[in-house]
């Protein structure tokens, strides 16, 4: 992943993280509180954090405010590609590499941990359409780098594929 993208999804994410404590707005009915502390939190207070990033001249990122499970606001800001002039929107796919690594990791430990599964499990359990290689992979070797899987983008790059080929 190119560096401007791991800083645009960085940012991405924790401005989500950010804002999602910002989340409660008064024009969303399902919403319950201190009207006075949600009326200060409005789409236009969010707009104007990410003002300086919603340009057609700039690389920006997409926000998007979840709430009781609904998503409540959603906005593109700045541009997915200057080459060509693509604006950012809330539906732009963002490559998120490696980052999600250590949230599925913690997530597959703690539902060990709780027992609803083993990290000595065959990962075709969970994803089926992994071809079978002669042995078990684990989710622990997995969680360990050991499985011998190739990586994707390895792969890709030995067939050619340019970094900013879509996948």
């Amino acid at each position: 992943m190119k560096k401007n993208s791991q800083l645009n999804f960085l940012f991405t994410v924790i401005t989500f993280l950010i804002i999602s404590g910002l989340s409660q707005q008064p024009s969303y009915a399902q919403l319950t509180g201190n009207q006075d502390e949600i009326s200060k939190v409005s789409p236009a207070s969010i707009d104007s954090i990410f003002a300086k990033y919603d340009h057609t001249n700039t690389p920006g990122c997409a926000l998007g405010v979840v709430h009781n499970g609904h998503i409540i606001y959603e906005r593109g800001y700045g541009m997915a590609n200057l080459e060509y002039s693509i604006p950012i929107t809330p539906k732009s796919p963002f490559n998120v590499g490696s980052i999600t690594k250590q949230f599925t990791a913690m997530s597959i430990v703690l539902l060990a941990k709780e027992g609803k599964l083993s990290l000595d499990d065959d990962i075709r359990k969970y994803v089926p359409e992994v071809p079978d290689y002669g042995r078990k992979i684990t989710l622990r070797e997995l969680l360990h780098h050991t499985s011998g899987l190739r990586d994707m983008l390895l792969l890709t790059y030995w067939a050619g594929w340019r970094d900013d080929d879509p996948i």
